[in-house]
């Protein structure tokens, strides 16, 4: 999947992503696998510590 601004990860997705990242997956692979720019798998990681530090 080649990365796009427009692409979007489904909820399911985006805990898949996170729950990798704890495994300590590199980032890079991951966010070639999901078709996102490391920006934006960045994005992803910094709203799910967000919504943890305020739970």
């Amino acid at each position: 999947m080649t990365p796009s601004a427009s692409t979007t990860l489904t909820p399911n997705q985006a805990e898949q992503l996170h729950a990798r990242v704890r495994a300590g997956e590199k980032k890079t692979i991951l966010a070639g696998e999901y078709g996102i720019s490391r920006e934006t798998l960045y994005g992803y990681l910094k709203a799910n510590s967000d919504k943890e530090g305020t739970s």
